[in-house]
């Protein structure tokens, strides 16, 4: 048997070799399959990994060329100090590719708090019964909890005349911020855009940027607030169909607070507000639709006989008042007026109903001249004189139509339960029938 003869260099080329086949496979497998290093979306972290790779499969074609040639002395040191440089500039992208690694996976944790952060503004803000105080509370709170450097802040409401005021706070006083009087042109957002409302910024200084911008009324007005505390403020329009309806404050005590990516936060997280205060408007709307009559601003006939039989089958109302008034000439003043004149007693009519009643009546329309009230808990004789103070006042207080007074006539009747009738529908038919008598 013939033994070949391997020199020191050859033999280390066989332990090197293989290493440096398994390190560039590696290498290509990630590149290729579009792994880690381009999860890091970081074209600077994908390029180094394949000058790397190319540095990698040049070794091995130099360490195959050692495998079968000959090397003097001068060329062993050349060949042993490529080894050693191949070796550290692998080491050295690997100790890179880790430290880029933990950067990636502490951002993408980032990522998926800030994402379920949102699901949870979304989801439960629209699937709970809250206020608007309520709603506009939440999304301060989870606001100011998902950017990092965020420590107080505000939610700032823009009226239809360009007035601004303060819905919500976070770290601040809201007895004091609810009383500050200010307009939407001496707001950061609006200085910092020239009025468009189109972006988010950061103020660096609040006080100074208040004491420039500002009177010396309203920057006492803040400073009592406590904002001139925050060193750096980021500010974001809430936009529902291409107007800016309101604008988010996060406010920081720290020098360098929000980078970069806290505006694309923010922008995100006030795009899922402006969604959230959209439908609870819209739930608003549908609930007025629902509820109350269009032009009186009363209860419809259909939520009132709801609310009659809830009242009536409720263990907590031992008795309850219902009476019904007549608006007896509304016809007549219809025809000779015109309907906008008629509609204009309807509306003052319900005006004056409200004046007279308890907090815990209720008052419907419930049909075009008719309408019908609802006293829990309360003695008829009560009932009885409010409604006739209701009568009485509208007799003193006519509507003057072209120098001519037009007055209203009224009549009404109660049904008393259970002295009555002990049946819901039947309290409403007593009722008409005292009122028609």
């Amino acid at each position: 048997m013939e033994f070949i003869y391997l020199s020191s260099l050859q033999q280390l080329d066989l332990v090197i070799l293989p290493l440096l086949s398994v390190c560039s496979i590696t290498n290509i497998i990630i590149y290729v399959n579009e792994g880690v290093p381009l999860v890091f979306k970081d074209k600077k972290r994908v390029n180094k990994d394949l000058l790397v790779t190319i540095f990698l499969v040049l070794s091995i074609l130099v360490c195959t060329f050692g495998m079968i040639g000959d090397f003097g002395f001068k060329e062993s040191i050349y060949y042993i100090f490529l080894i050693i440089l191949t070796a550290s500039v692998y080491l050295w992208e690997r100790r890179l590719f880790i430290r880029d690694y933990s950067k990636y996976i502490k951002k993408y944790e980032e990522e998926i708090a800030f994402k379920d952060l949102i699901y949870d503004l979304v989801v439960n803000t629209k699937s709970t019964q809250l206020d608007e105080n309520g709603i506009y509370e939440k999304i301060l709170k989870v606001a100011i909890k998902s950017i990092k450097d965020a420590e107080k802040g505000s939610l700032i409401k823009i009226d239809e005349d360009h007035g601004v005021r303060f819905v919500a706070v976070e770290g601040y006083d809201y007895n004091v911020a609810k009383r500050i009087e200010f307009s939407l042109e001496t707001t950061f957002l609006y200085i910092k855009t020239n009025g468009k409302l189109d972006r988010t910024v950061r103020i660096d200084n609040s006080e100074e940027f208040n004491i420039k911008y500002n009177d010396e009324k309203l920057a006492k007005q803040f400073q009592r607030l406590g904002s001139f505390q925050a060193i750096a403020t980021l500010v974001t329009p809430i936009i529902v169909d291409n107007k800016a309806i309101g604008m988010l404050n996060l406010d920081s005590t720290k020098k360098d607070a929000f980078v970069k990516s806290d505006f694309k936060k923010i922008e995100i997280f006030a795009s899922k507000a402006a969604d959230i205060i959209e439908y609870f408007e819209k739930s608003k709307e549908f609930e007025k639709l629902s509820k109350y009559d269009k032009m009186t601003g009363a209860f419809n006939k259909d939520y009132f006989n709801e609310l009659h039989i809830d009242i009536h089958n409720s263990k907590d109302v031992l008795s309850y008042v219902l009476g019904i008034i007549d608006f007896n000439n509304l016809k007549e003043i219809n025809k000779k007026f015109g309907y906008d004149v008629g509609d204009m007693l309807l509306i003052e009519l319900v005006e004056n109903i409200k004046k007279f009643l308890p907090k815990e009546a209720s008052l419907a329309r419930y049909s075009g001249d008719q309408f019908i009230l609802i006293f829990p808990n309360e003695n008829v004789d009560l009932c009885n004189a409010n409604i006739k103070m209701i009568e009485d006042y509208s007799l003193r207080n006519p509507l003057k139509i072209n120098g001519q007074e037009v007055f209203m006539q009224l009549s009404y009747g109660v049904a008393v339960y259970p002295s009555d009738t002990d049946k819901c529908k039947d309290m409403i038919v007593i009722a008409e029938e005292r009122a028609n008598g």
